[in-house]
């Protein structure tokens, strides 16, 4: 059966150079396309993503200012590239426990709310082979664009809370 794509209102927009070129290259969500701000330049960095995007049959598009900040906030440190993503798909801890080798590392984020310190915990785990993040529904964030290209790709996926599966 094949999964309908995410109602648009839970579409997410990553932004940066490293978050977008790791969501590109690690494909654990549904990608949709990628929008350059005009006038961003044509550096080697940017000039892999549009390849690679457009090598996953993604739209490039290339915007004007006004219109690219309506997707990006203007405070954020986009680095004039972003990528219209999917949620990252969710797993069970019972799930999590059956892919590959044992034993596994996890981090869980108990009460982690600023996106900044999700993304900083996300870098360090990544650096410590860490299998995934563990977070709480009821946290409002798990990946944020703003926490920085660490927590963007290199996790498999969320963990759905669940009470009754110890996992040590």
């Amino acid at each position: 059966m094949a999964r309908r794509p995410p109602e648009p209102s839970r579409r997410q927009v990553l932004y940066g150079l490293h978050p977008v070129a790791e969501a590109l290259r690690a494909r654990r969500r549904p990608l949709y396309r990628l929008w350059v701000r005009h006038g961003r330049g044509e550096g080697p960095a940017l000039r892999r993503i549009q390849a690679r995007a457009r090598a996953l049959g993604l739209s490039v598009e290339e915007e004007q200012e006004a219109v690219f900040r309506k997707r990006v906030p203007e405070t954020a440190n986009d680095q004039g590239v972003a990528l219209e993503v999917g949620p990252l798909p969710e797993l069970s801890l019972g799930e999590l426990a059956g892919l590959g080798e044992t034993p596994r590392r996890l981090v869980a984020l108990d009460g982690v709310e600023d996106p900044q310190n999700v993304g900083a915990i996300a870098r360090v785990a990544e650096s410590h082979e860490v299998a995934a993040l563990v977070k709480d529904d009821r946290v409002g964030v798990y990946v944020a664009a703003a926490a920085g290209p660490g927590d963007q790709g290199y996790f498999p996926a969320k963990v759905k809370k669940r009470r009754d599966t110890a996992f040590f």
